[in-house]
C-alpha cells in the first residue's frame, strides 16, 4: 500500500508543476494556486507514508475527495475560488481522495495506536483478580 501512496505523491506533485505550464497533458486545467495546492499536498502525502503520519494521510484525503465532489455539484468555472472546474480535474480530485481515504483507513500496519494511526487497538488485558482477604 506504501507504494500506491508514493506514486499518488508522485503524480500529485507532477501535476502541480505541470500545471505552471499550461495544460501539457490537455486533460487537466490548473491555475497557479491549484498547481501550489497539488505539490503541497503531494508532498504531504509523501510525507505522511515516509513519516508514517496517517492523520496527515487522511487529511490530504479529505481535501481531494472533497474537492472533487464539489467541483461535481458546484457550478462555476472555480471550485472555492481556486480549483479550476473540469470533469477531469474532478474526476481526478475524487479518484485520487477516494483511494487514499481507503488506503488510510484500511491499512492497520504504518502506526502506533497512540499517535492517531493506522494500527487496530490492542486486545484487552484480563485483570488480575485482587486477592480475597479470609473472613
Amino acid at each position: 500500500m506504501k507504494i500506491i501512496s508514493y506514486i499518488i505523491g508522485i503524480v500529485a506533485v507532477v501535476l502541480g508543476v505541470l500545471g505552471f505550464f499550461g495544460d501539457p497533458l490537455g486533460l487537466f486545467a490548473a491555475n497557479t494556486i491549484q498547481s501550489i495546492v497539488h505539490i503541497v499536498l503531494g508532498l504531504a502525502l509523501l510525507l505522511s507514508v515516509k513519516k508514517n503520519k496517517a492523520m496527515l494521510t487522511k487529511i490530504v484525503g479529505i481535501v481531494f475527495a472533497v474537492v472533487g465532489v464539489l467541483g461535481f455539484v458546484m457550478s462555476g468555472e472555480t471550485v472555492l475560488g481556486i480549483v479550476v472546474d473540469s470533469t477531469a480535474t474532478n474526476s481526478l480530485h475524487t479518484v485520487l481522495g477516494a483511494i487514499v481515504l481507503l488506503m488510510a483507513f484500511t491499512n492497520k500496519k504504518r502506526e502506533s495506536s497512540n499517535s492517531g494511526g493506522y494500527s487496530a487497538p490492542a486486545p484487552a488485558q484480563p485483570q488480575a483478580e485482587a486477592p480475597q482477604q479470609p473472613h
